[in-house]
């Protein structure tokens, strides 16, 4: 029992995430679905979809009316991540350095106040119905603006970097922490096609407004801030934006500049364009021929999807770092080669059991991105913490964006002919943060990467924050 509540204590920003992911990956699913029935109903009329997109109608008869439905809902994924993804990129960069000066807590609040909006949106675009997609914008512009998914990671990853001062216990707990994406995740989505089914597109966004708001009063009655400046600015400045950006010009040792740049460019953002684009294509490429999966199989799917990948960083992370002492740059590459396994056998899928066999073979995927995190925070001081989440946050923003023009488009191209050719290119991309780490671990002698050069900065941050 005392066990038991000595890790209850050290629960933190832990439900936080859990409910923004659960939220994230409830609506996702139930937004493309949306999109998918608005489209049809924009380009023929609804009682044609109702009778003909189902998982009993679903035949060739139907192919080319299919195929339009699919391009055109592509297109509005992609105008809906661009909408999405373009504020927040300003707003996370803004966020991140002005965290270091004020705290922690009134960046993690602002995504979710922007949740909330666009779940009030969302709301009003399902009673009118029949109203076009471009209505659905209004609410991602208005959620990336308070900031978004990136900002509230951001956020969060800061405030578990403040309160682990023990660098060889970072690794661990961003890994804990990251899994919890996983966890709230794969229960959003679990329920999303349930709700779809039974109740409707109502529903979700109700269950979503609802656990949003009890959330924002945890954050605000229950957790402590993590992280006091000794020194107060202005509320906001350009020299926010040169916080932000300053930890990446600054001159460190052992290269270590380069070894940043390096991991930012390869080895973090081109795991968040394959992580983005397959959220993108995941969902047309099950509803189209031969899947033609339901709502409620949707749901599973993903799910699945998410639990392995939990299962990974729940229990392969620590296994990895704790037994079997692996270096952070090796744990990458494990994450990176299930990737390209599962991302090339969903390429060759055919039918519904290889489906859920190529979504279960990444079950290391989940921890290649906390991993590379974990370096990257390891090589900066406990001062550049949210400056470098901050960049980190706006770079998965950039990733969003890229990835959603390069994959729809690529989708939108090929679905008439071999809409699995996405996930070959995104196979092929996954090898250069692969061929980063191997270099990393044969020609960088560093251990662990737990760097000695801050490690004096740290204790001294450490003693400042506590007086």
């Amino acid at each position: 029992m005392s066990r038991f509540l000595r890790i209850f204590r050290q629960v933190t920003v832990e439900p936080v995430l859990f409910v923004f992911m659960l939220c994230t990956f409830l609506k996702y699913p139930v937004n493309q679905q949306l999109i998918f029935r608005k489209t049809c109903i924009q380009l023929y009329n609804e009682s044609f979809c109702a009778n003909n997109f189902t998982r009993k109608a679903c035949g060739k008869s139907l192919s080319e009316q299919e195929n339009a439905v699919q391009k055109s809902s592509s297109e509005w994924i992609f105008y809906n991540s661009v909408a999405y993804s373009v504020p927040s990129i300003i707003s996370s960069l803004l966020l991140g350095s002005w965290s270091d000066k004020f705290g922690r807590k009134v960046a993690i609040l602002l995504p979710l106040i922007g949740l909330a909006i666009e779940a009030i949106s969302s709301i009003l675009n399902v009673h009118f119905y029949d109203a076009s997609p471009v209505y659905l914008l209004y609410g991602n512009i208005l959620s990336g603006i308070f900031g978004g998914f990136s900002t509230i990671l951001m956020a969060l990853f800061s405030y578990m970097a403040d309160i682990t001062k023990d660098k060889s216990n970072r690794t661990l707990r961003i890994g804990l922490l990251e899994s919890m994406t996983f966890v709230g995740g794969a229960t959003g989505e679990l329920i999303s096609g349930v709700l779809i089914e039974k109740l409707g597109f109502m529903a979700p966004y109700i269950i979503v407004l609802t656990l949003i708001t009890i959330i924002i009063f945890y954050i605000l009655f229950v957790l402590k801030e993590s992280y006091f400046p000794n020194q107060q600015s202005r509320f906001f400045s350009l020299n926010t934006f040169h916080g932000s950006l300053k930890v990446w010009i600054k001159h460190r040792p052992q290269n270590n500049r380069i070894h940043l740049l390096l991991l930012l460019a390869v080895g973090f953002f081109v795991p968040i364009l394959i992580f983005t684009g397959t959220n993108d294509v995941l969902i047309l490429f099950v509803l189209h021929r031969p899947f033609c999966f339901s709502s409620s199989m949707i749901g599973y799917f993903l799910a699945v999807s998410l639990v392995v990948k939990g299962v990974g960083v729940l229990i392969g992370m620590p296994v990895m770092t704790r037994i079997l002492k692996l270096s952070d740059t090796t744990i990458v590459c494990a994450g990176i080669i299930t990737n390209i396994a599962s991302t090339v056998f969903m390429a060759f899928t055919t039918n519904t059991w290889q489906a859920f066999l190529a979504i279960s073979s990444g079950i290391f995927n989940g921890i290649t991105v906390p991993a590379v995190r974990a370096i990257m925070s390891k090589l900066v001081g406990s001062d550049e913490q949210g400056s470098l989440f901050a960049v980190l946050a706006s770079a998965s923003s950039v990733g969003t964006l890229v990835a959603s023009s390069i994959f729809n488009n690529i989708y939108k191209v090929t679905v008439s002919t071999w809409p699995g050719l996405c996930f070959i290119v995104m196979s092929c991309l996954l090898l250069l943060p692969l061929f980063l780490m191997i270099y990393f671990c044969i020609c960088v002698k560093t251990s662990d990467y737990h760097l000695e050069v801050n490690d004096a900065d740290t204790l001294v941050d450490s003693q400042e924050s506590v007086t």
